[in-house]
């Protein structure tokens, strides 16, 4: 993918160090209040009378919240299980703060497309202001050595913005988990028809072709959950020498999350006639603005 290479010095290290990253689940667990010996029978009864009340309304008041100024995610691990409503689609990106991924990432928000016109999104960047509209999640410092093959050694860097979205429990309400590029010439309202007969409380992941491509990959939410508790003590090799989508596909086979293959969720193309074909979800590669809104103006006719 155009993330994190093109305009990235190649020798610079990542501030975040994902493969440290304390386990999702331990970051998950709730507060537990320890009433001592020492207080009386009627006290207790007081106390568990109290938050009891306190549970009783549409949300209780020891849910944290984060706020991203876009979309506000409940942090309480028992959400779900609440019956709080899931919402269908949470896609994000990452993006360095300057070059042409910016520009693109600026004229999806002004349009209104590719992850803005999912349910939720996120942006995910090295620093915490991308101009005005646009709310950033801050990963640090992000830089990727070229690799051989022609792409980009990013895995850590993806890794940072995977263990954020799992400590802050981005995810939880959301059905289905999407990442992009900000290349990729996504249309989100495509991918429902994708997902029938898919089940989001099964850890599955839906891959283009035999090899997951880091254009789009989409994510169920227990698939995320499973990446989130596991991620750290399975998937613990070769983050310096791959790339991510590499990596993650690599990752999901040896967590037992299970791959399902759809050959029209992605066409590799810079044709711009390619665009036409409204079977798509995405297409990609189009890195500049002229080429994405070209694309996008086809498909949309």
């Amino acid at each position: 993918p155009l993330s994190l290479g093109a305009d990235a010095a190649e020798e610079e290290d990542v501030e975040c160090r994902s493969s440290s990253t304390i386990g999702a689940a331990a970051l998950r667990r709730p507060r537990r209040l320890v009433v001592g010996g020492m207080l009386s029978v009627a006290v207790a009864l007081l106390l568990v009378a109290f938050l009891s009340a306190r549970h009783s309304g549409s949300r209780s008041h020891s849910d944290a919240v984060v706020n991203t100024g876009v979309t506000q995610f409940v942090e309480a691990a028992d959400g779900a299980s609440r019956g709080l409503a899931q919402k269908r689609l949470l896609c994000w990106l990452v993006t360095m703060s300057s070059g042409r991924e910016l520009d693109l990432v600026k004229d999806h928000q002004k349009n209104k497309r590719s992850i803005f016109a999912c349910d939720d999104h996120i942006v995910f960047s090295d620093t915490d202001d991308l101009g005005p509209g646009i709310v950033v999640d801050s990963i640090g410092q992000m830089s990727s050595k070229r690799a051989p093959w022609g792409g980009w050694y990013n895995t850590e860097v993806f890794l940072c913005a995977w263990d954020q979205l799992a400590r802050k429990n981005m995810f939880v309400n959301h059905k289905w988990i999407i990442k992009v590029d900000a290349d990729a010439v996504f249309f989100p309202e495509r991918l429902p028809s994708h997902l029938s007969g898919k089940d989001s409380t099964s850890p599955i992941y839906i891959k283009g072709g035999e090899t997951m491509l880091g254009a789009i990959e989409v994510f169920s939410n227990a698939a995320v959950q499973v990446f989130a508790d596991k991620r750290v003590a399975v998937c613990n090799k070769d983050i310096q020498v791959s790339g991510e989508d590499g990596f993650l596909n690599n990752c999901m086979e040896l967590l037992g999350v299970k791959p399902a293959i759809d050959y029209t969720l992605l066409k590799s193309t810079t044709n711009l006639q390619d665009c036409a074909d409204k079977q798509y979800v995405v297409f990609h590669p189009f890195v500049d603005l002229s080429t994405f809104s070209g694309c996008c103006d086809l498909a949309l006719k």
